[in-house]
């Protein structure tokens, strides 16, 4: 058995499906579908959520979490109840401390339930945020008229901020990822020694962040502050700054959610599926980005200086 599963799922799936058969995750009876959404098993008129919770996949991350959260919002006003969730990645987990829809599980009791459905859920048609909302409302047969924005706690601003700063996020999962998300030092370099005349930088990322990109790029900015591994600081460093500077990656679907103005490269990954919601966020293509970033920009400072009462 283990080694027709073998042969069926990749190295990394297969390396996922053997940890939770070990650790009491998987159905013995589809252990071939357990990577499919199990959301079919689950029964369609369900009066509660009490055997259920939502699992957040440690190989979709942030970016696929946050999507979720519009789901999680109907879920929780249709049953007048917060949906249990189980975060495989504790980090994740701390940007929902606040969240009034989500009810954070450990381990053990999760065991004590079945999964409804998890951060997996992804398609390659429509915003991912928009088909899990309608492949959940559909099982339910549940109707609404508008979808919920997504979601990420309010945090507090970090005393040593300036009042005006932006946020740079350069991020990526592993170096596996670097063809197909990161825009390059040439485009960063050329932005932060922009910005960095008029405003504090502030970077934000993990520990590989740190080593592969933000220890080069903070020697590019005249005043800068780094934080690292510090979601909730993170999250208070965009919900405060003036605006935001990102590739694809999981916190600028945080600053989407918080409807920050934020500069999106976009290079290799789907955009379609991956798109925010957010309202201010304006999205950049391959071969573009110093063009659209020097209008964006330029719009920027000219409403800066006009609420200062300063022109250019």
């Amino acid at each position: 058995m283990l080694n027709r599963i073998r042969l069926r799922l990749s190295p990394s799936r297969f390396i996922d499906y053997y940890q939770r058969k070990k650790n009491g995750f998987i159905d013995p009876l589809n252990p071939y579908n357990y990577f499919l959404e199990a959301i079919s098993k689950v029964p369609h008129d369900i009066s509660n959520l009490n055997h259920y919770y939502v699992l957040q996949h440690h190989l979709w991350g942030i970016g696929n979490f946050i999507m979720c959260t519009p789901t999680l919002k109907m879920l929780c006003d249709h049953f007048k109840q917060p949906v249990s969730v189980y975060f495989e990645l504790p980090y994740i987990a701390e940007m929902f401390l606040d969240c009034p829809f989500i009810d954070i599980i450990n381990r053990k009791q999760a065991k004590r339930k079945d999964v409804l459905f998890s951060s997996a859920m992804v398609n390659e048609e429509i915003e991912d945020w928009k088909y899990i909302h309608q492949f959940i409302c559909e099982h339910f047969e549940i109707q609404v008229e508008t979808i919920s924005h997504t979601y990420v706690d309010l945090c507090n601003k970090p005393k040593r901020l300036m009042n005006q700063y932006c946020v740079i996020a350069r991020g990526m999962i592993n170096n596996k990822w670097v063809y197909r998300k990161d825009p390059g030092d040439a485009i960063y370099r050329y932005i932060i020694e922009l910005i960095s005349q008029d405003r504090q930088i502030v970077f934000i990322g993990t520990q590989s962040d740190y080593n592969r990109y933000i220890n080069k790029m903070a020697g590019w900015a005249k005043n800068s502050i780094v934080i690292i591994n510090d979601m909730r600081s993170s999250l208070g460093a965009i919900a405060y700054c003036d605006f935001m500077v990102s590739n694809d990656t999981g916190m600028y679907h945080a600053a989407g959610a918080l409807n920050k103005d934020v500069f999106v490269m976009w290079k290799h990954t789907p955009f379609i599926k991956n798109r925010s919601p957010g309202n201010y966020c304006k999205f950049s293509f391959i071969r573009h980005w110093k063009s659209d970033f020097d209008e964006w920009y330029r719009d920027r400072r000219l409403k800066t200086n006009e609420m200062s009462g300063n022109g250019i």
